[in-house]
C-alpha cells in the first residue's frame, strides 16, 4: 500500500466519522475536482488545509460562490471594453501621426472627341 493510498483511506475515514469541518470538505471537494493526478490533489488539499483560512458559514460560502463568478465576469467585461476603447482611440491617433503628408496632386483630364467615328 502506497502513501497515496494511505492518505486516501485516512480521508475516507475522516469523512465517514464526520471529523472534517465544512471548510475542509469544501477544500477537499475543490482539490478533488481538478484534473490532476491523485497524489497532487492530496498534496494540494493538505496545503490548502494547512493555510489559516477564516471560518466561513454556509451562507457566506454560497454567497462567495454565486457572487464571486458574477463579479469576475463583470470585471472581465469592463476590462475588455476598456482595452477595446483604448485601441479604438490610440491606433487611429498613431496612424494620424505617422501618415505621409499629402503633396499637391495634379489632376489629368482626358477629353474624348465628340465624334468617335473617326477613331
Amino acid at each position: 500500500m502506497t502513501s497515496v493510498d494511505q492518505q486516501q483511506l485516512q480521508l475516507l475515514h475522516q469523512i465517514q466519522e464526520h471529523l472534517l469541518s465544512n471548510s475542509q470538505i469544501l477544500i477537499l471537494y475543490l482539490a478533488m475536482f481538478l484534473p490532476i493526478p491523485v497524489s497532487w490533489r492530496l498534496n494540494l488539499y493538505q496545503w490548502l488545509a494547512s493555510l489559516p483560512l477564516p471560518s466561513l458559514s454556509t451562507n457566506m460560502i454560497v454567497l462567495l460562490f454565486t457572487i464571486g463568478p458574477i463579479s469576475l465576469i463583470i470585471c472581465a467585461y469592463f476590462s475588455v471594453k476598456g482595452v477595446i476603447g483604448i485601441f479604438r482611440t490610440f491606433i487611429p491617433f498613431i496612424f494620424f501621426i505617422f501618415r505621409k503628408k499629402l503633396s499637391d496632386r495634379k489632376l489629368i483630364q482626358l477629353i474624348f472627341p465628340a465624334d468617335t467615328d473617326k477613331s
